[in-house]
């Protein structure tokens, strides 16, 4: 069944925060992306990309060419 951008935006977040990322810090996309893929084998790019837009828009996440930033609302929001 198809993630809305919502649950995949959460999952990101989630992926993000598990892997030790605190607010303020960079990731990189391809680590996030290659993991939100791996961990459901069920998951499409097109669920990444609207899934990381929704965050973006929420003000969760910022991004820059390969790098993602976690924002201190994004941060919370995946506690």
């Amino acid at each position: 069944m198809a993630k809305t951008p919502a649950q995949s935006a959460r999952a990101i977040l989630h992926i993000i925060v598990s892997g030790g990322t605190k607010a303020n810090e960079i990731i990189m996309y391809g680590e996030v992306e290659r993991a939100f893929l791996e961990i459901d084998s069920t998951s499409t790019p097109q669920e990444f990309v609207e899934g990381l837009n929704y965050a973006k828009d929420q003000g969760w996440l910022t991004s820059h060419d390969t790098q993602m930033k976690l924002t201190q609302p994004g941060y919370q929001a995946a506690k």
